[in-house]
């Protein structure tokens, strides 16, 4: 019998056995047979050197490992040619990756981990956006180890991955790979973890990795009820780290658990010298807190914007925020908006303040809904006068300046040099406050903005006929008056 032509069973295809395909949670997928597939096709279209995958409705697991798979392709990676420290390795190569935004896809957990061994090694990677993907304790813990190794990502966004959903155990596991990322990265300056859950022990687990970070510039944790631990931790932190300028820290329950939180990061203001703007906003710091924080001002030098919006300051915060006003020359933006208990004496001592110090660096000031009523206005109104080299933003909205509290805002506004924007919506003005601001702008040539709606000045009356003609005519032959809200 002639054998010659027969096929052994070793060589047919049919008789083959299949390779399962094993899924990074574990699962098995047996309809997959690695050998015989035809090699992938990449269907990401760059636009230059970003992939922009953020139209795509449902982006699974099956996706991201045809990703992973580009990504980690010779090419994508630089070749061996290439080393990690070339900065123009994406000019010499314009096809390779350096942004890739996969904003709110619906990766999930299995899919981040099948990502996230491609950006280890990816050399060119600059830009990574992941925000919302329901990537959960597993998935957030593979992407930070990977850009623990990675060397080339400079900004990331893991917003809104609830690193919580988890075990507490894979949660812990999380929020250390974080600290570790922070700690071995030396390429990563922007970071966004808004709403991620991190809480105390994530707080702590992140702040141990600020201590030692040398790179990160930009940091975004809204929302993440660290409280007072974390907050103590990453006060902490900030007495030692020397390059972030940027740190948001509002709705954090910072003042929840004691004080030790909010007196950790007011202290570190006292030695800090790199952290410019600081958003302590909703963080339950009452006017103890606003204490520290006045205290901690009078002796920073390099903050340029303090945000303690709605905090349940009262009249003693105010104050204590108000002496540090006196002499300090750095500060550009103060944001005190929706404390209404500091009322009408505590914004009265902060524009006495302002007034006092003639070197002030005070460029905006917002005091909505702060219970500024007609002295309040009077210490606002002489501090423009005081500071007219340097303000240009008031917002005053939502108060109870009144009429004859107006009338001091006016004389400031009249004698001011520099202010270019100014809100006083919502104050009962009425007409007396309308034409003090009509004689105001007739000697003003800077105002840019000005809003004054709801305020019953009355413009028209019910026939169409000009109420507060002398307003009109001010803000129509005014120089520079560009945008203005008179709506009641």
């Amino acid at each position: 019998m002639d054998t010659s032509s027969a096929k052994s069973p070793s060589h047919s295809v049919a008789s083959r056995p299949l390779k399962k395909r094993k899924y990074p949670d574990g699962r098995m997928d047996n309809n997959y047979e690695e050998e015989n597939r035809s090699p992938r096709s990449h269907p990401f279209d760059l636009d230059g050197t970003s992939l922009d995958l953020t139209s795509n409705r449902k982006f699974g697991f099956e996706e991201c490992a045809a990703l992973a798979e580009f990504l980690a392709s010779d090419k994508q990676c630089g070749g061996s040619s290439h080393t990690a420290n070339d900065d123009t390795e994406a000019d010499a190569h314009p096809n390779v990756v350096t942004e890739v935004l996969l904003g709110r896809v619906g990766i999930g957990p299995s899919g981040g981990q099948a990502l996230a061994e491609s950006f280890k090694f990816h050399r060119t990677l600059v830009h990574l956006d992941l925000e919302r993907n329901g990537l959960g304790a597993l998935g957030a813990c593979a992407i930070f180890r990977a850009v623990e190794a990675n060397t080339s990502i400079r900004k990331l966004n893991m917003s809104l991955n609830d690193i919580k959903a988890a075990t507490t155990v894979g949660n812990d596991e999380a929020t250390k790979a974080i600290g570790d990322a922070l700690t071995k990265n030396s390429t990563l300056e922007v970071l966004y973890l808004v709403r991620s859950g991190l809480g105390p022990k994530g707080g702590n687990h992140l702040a141990r990795g600020l201590s030692r970070n040398t790179s990160l510039v930009f940091l975004d944790l809204e929302g993440n009820d660290i409280m007072a631990d974390g907050g103590q931790a990453i006060g902490e932190a900030l007495k030692i780290n020397a390059a972030l300028q940027d740190l948001n820290l509002r709705w954090n329950r910072i003042g929840c658990g004691g004080d030790r939180g909010i007196q950790s990061l007011s202290d570190s203001l006292k030695v800090n010298a790199s952290l410019q703007r600081l958003d302590m906003s909703v963080n339950e710091l009452y006017s103890e807190g606003a204490m520290a924080f006045g205290k901690a001002l009078v002796n920073n030098w390099s903050l340029l914007h303090l945000n303690l919006e709605r905090n349940a300051i009262g009249t003693a915060g105010a104050v204590a925020i108000a002496q540090a006003l006196e002499s300090n020359t750095s500060l550009q933006r103060l944001v005190l908006s929706g404390n209404p208990m500091m009322g009408d004496a505590g914004t009265a001592v902060i524009g006495q303040s302002l007034s006092k110090n003639h070197r002030s660096g005070l460029k905006i000031l917002e005091l909505v809904g702060c219970g500024v009523g007609v002295d309040g206005a009077r210490a606002i109104g002489k501090a423009l006068e005081t500071v007219g080299a340097s303000m240009e933003s008031l917002r005053l909205e939502k108060n109870r300046i009144g009429g004859v509290g107006c009338i001091a805002i006016a004389a400031g506004l009249e004698h001011n040099s520099s202010l270019l924007h100014l809100n006083l919506s919502r104050n009962s003005l009425q007409a007396e406050g309308g034409s003090a601001l009509a004689m105001a702008l007739k000697n003003n040539r800077t105002l840019c903005s000005l809003d004054v709606s709801n305020n019953e000045i009355e413009i028209e009356g019910s026939h169409g006929e000009m109420r507060n003609p002398h307003l009109v005519e001010s803000i129509v032959d005014h120089p520079s008056l560009q945008h203005v809200n008179l709506s009641d």
